[in-house]
């Protein structure tokens, strides 16, 4: 952003402005959700999950997209993808999404989003890149079956995106061609 840097604060379940003064102020927090407990808590036990903010990136109509991975239990479709217009509350843009880390904008102004663990966390990263339905929560899988993907770019009509996010010296990128 011209005034400085606009990021995702993972820890305040926040989206933060630094200056490049220096200085931070929060441009919109996240609200917390809720979810059913894992089956080693009582049955039907609902517990707060955290929003858990992971990206952040400015869209074509100058808003700001955020990614959510959701805190525990990781459960499937909780994830969300957030709008904010700075001085505005944030809202859903996109819902039914597992575990988001990262999205961006790519050819022809279509936002996708990577799913680290499209089954939750808590059955392993095997994840998937999506391209997301505005406002809808059926998203199409472009590629699944990823060993813990992270991040995504755009170039030359390709997605880019790295894999084995949890691996020592493991990691790669990978070129999905998008036409």
């Amino acid at each position: 952003d011209g005034e400085g840097y606009v990021l995702a604060d993972a820890g305040g379940n926040a989206v933060v402005r630094a200056s490049h003064k220096g200085t931070f102020t929060t441009v919109a927090a996240l609200p917390p959700g809720s979810a059913l407990a894992p089956p080693f808590i009582p049955p039907g036990t609902q517990i707060s999950t955290d929003a858990v903010p992971t990206s952040v990136v400015q869209g074509p109509d100058g808003a700001y997209y955020i990614s959510q991975l959701t805190g525990f239990p990781f459960e499937v479709g909780d994830s969300n993808i957030w709008r904010i217009v700075p001085g505005q509350a944030a809202t859903v843009y996109a819902s039914g999404l597992t575990n988001v880390t990262d999205l961006a904008f790519g050819p022809g102004g279509v936002l996708y989003a990577v799913e680290i663990a499209s089954g939750g966390l808590l059955n392993g990263p095997i994840g998937a890149l999506k391209k997301i339905a505005p406002g809808g929560s059926q998203h199409e899988t472009v590629l699944g079956g990823l060993f813990a993907p992270y991040g995504v770019a755009f170039g030359n009509g390709s997605a880019y995106l790295s894999t084995c996010g949890v691996c020592v010296g493991g990691g790669q990128v990978i070129r999905i061609p998008l036409s």
